[in-house]
């Protein structure tokens, strides 16, 4: 994890290759885009297209880390192990020590929590989150989440992998199951000829009224 921010800040380098892309497609109707990737909001902007964001948490970690995001970055929060209580969910409690410093204490993470302020404002301004979980599962938690989240989970029923050419043994190439079981759902209709997730959408294929 010593890696991760210079790594993640590395990804805007794409960034010129990204729109260069977006530049030759035909119209599309809307983008997704990991979260980590804040900067394609930017992308997103530039070219007039509404951003998705994706995280393949779940609602429940989003919603409470900004309930107690502006109570543990005041100073009279001190302790890591005192437990307190969650703003907006006063049933739950947890403390300092249950999340990474970087997005709890500016001013020791530097770097670190420069990048989740990034993240976060991106997010923010984006048109919406797709949700790895179900809504019946959190439906408070996904209500509590702006911009408006689509559940699109969960993601991890999916076929059993399927192999492409080779014989019964198992010898040949897998194919993959988990993109796939993403395009059947009615949510997130993609293109046909598309073997794995595209990330940018087809205009004439409809999906939410955005």
């Amino acid at each position: 994890m010593s890696l991760f921010v210079p790594f993640t800040r590395a990804t805007k380098l794409l960034q010129p290759f990204f729109e260069e892309t977006l530049k030759n497609l035909p119209q599309v109707s809307f983008m997704v885009s990991d979260g980590f990737l804040w900067w394609t909001s930017e992308s997103a902007a530039k070219f007039k297209i509404p951003r998705l964001v994706f995280y393949d948490m779940n609602s429940y970690s989003a919603a409470v880390s900004i309930s107690v995001f502006k109570l543990f970055t005041e100073p009279e929060t001190k302790s890591d192990t005192e437990p307190v209580t969650v703003p907006d969910f006063p049933w739950i409690r947890v403390n300092k020590s249950d999340f990474d410093h970087g997005t709890t204490d500016p001013k020791e993470s530097g770097a670190a929590f420069e990048l989740s302020m990034d993240q976060i404002m991106s997010s923010n301004t984006s048109h919406g989150f797709l949700v790895n979980s179900f809504y019946e599962l959190e439906s408070t938690f996904v209500d509590y989440n702006k911009p408006k989240s689509w559940c699109v989970g969960p993601l991890c029923l999916t076929d059993p992998p399927k192999t492409l050419g080779g014989n019964n043994n198992g010898n040949g190439r897998v194919k993959p199951g988990f993109f796939p079981e993403l395009r059947r759902t009615k949510s997130l209709p993609a293109s046909k000829n598309s073997e794995g997730f595209s990330g940018v959408f087809e205009p004439q294929r409809r999906s939410w009224d955005l």
